[in-house]
């Protein structure tokens, strides 16, 4: 007997609806609509995911799809949800997905009775093409009604992802980790790009080097924990390397290079160096 398919529509066609609606459209999921703003990037998303019908916006002939994944930025997600109502999208025991990480289910709020939830995916989604072929092992974040539970569950699995349940009311707290930990580093390495391009290295080795380092430094974070992969000179009470430091970065840059000097004496503590030996890091900072 052939598995019945899950029907799905998809608002918004960004990086995450596209790879999303591209590897369940392969699993037991049948890609009914694709829905967006700008008419050309749903149907973009559709040739893109190889099936689906681009809407030129949302409709009552969603109501046939089982699951609704919205996928737009977090401050349309309640503006879809009342477009979802005045246009008789939804019907009785549908389930409604958004894949904010810093906005509960809560916020999805429709006339009908359906079950709600909110999956985050723990990645970062800089090029469908290649997050298709890269996302499976990621971690996705979820909560949401206890109903939802086994259903978000089976889009999870079948995405191969690796499921972590959140109380909802600790997903801003959550996101905020995910930003330091993707979102700045991204910002630091252009940091890092621009001042060692200021010692005569080019851009484009620049990036080369700083890159090699940060996977080692993330490598060693993965083997030996974060603590204890800590090395440069804080880790070793180098006073003269920081202050060299702070004479030769530019004077944008110095107030940020010393709110993590401080931050990083912190760690060294705690991976075991004694105060003696950061001390005086403290005190010139």
């Amino acid at each position: 007997m052939p598995i019945k398919k899950t029907n799905i529509s998809i608002i918004g066609a960004g990086k995450v609806g596209k790879t999303i609606g591209y590897l369940l459209a392969r699993k037991r999921y049948c890609i009914n609509y694709i829905i967006n703003k700008n008419y050309s990037s749903s149907k973009s998303a559709c040739r893109f995911i190889g099936s689906g019908k681009a809407l030129p916006s949302i409709s009552s002939d969603m109501q046939q799809s089982d699951l609704i994944i919205i996928t737009v930025p977090d401050s349309e997600i309640i503006r879809v949800c009342k477009r979802l109502t005045d246009a008789k999208a939804i019907r009785n025991g549908q389930l409604l997905i958004h894949c904010s990480g810093s906005q509960s289910s809560s916020i999805i709020k429709c006339a009908k009775k359906i079950v709600v939830g909110s999956i985050h995916f723990v990645y970062s989604f800089a090029d469908p093409s290649l997050a298709v072929k890269t996302l499976s092992g990621s971690y996705a974040v979820y909560e949401g009604d206890e109903k939802a539970t086994s259903r978000i569950m089976a889009v999870i699995k079948d995405l191969k992802t690796i499921p972590i349940r959140i109380k909802p009311r600790e997903k801003l707290v959550y996101h905020s980790a995910c930003v330091f930990a993707s979102n700045f580093v991204v910002t630091l390495e252009s940091i890092g790009v621009k001042l060692m391009q200021g010692s005569g290295i080019n851009e484009l080795n620049a990036v080369k080097i700083l890159l090699s380092l940060s996977k080692q430094t993330l490598f060693n974070i993965d083997k030996c924990g974060v603590f204890n992969a800590l090395t440069g000179p804080v880790e070793r009470g180098d006073v003269k390397t920081v202050l060299g430091h702070l004479k030769y970065i530019p004077r944008r840059y110095k107030s940020i290079y010393k709110l993590l000097t401080r931050l990083t004496v912190d760690v060294a503590r705690k991976k075991g160096i004694s105060y003696s030996r950061v001390r005086a890091i403290s005190k010139i900072l």
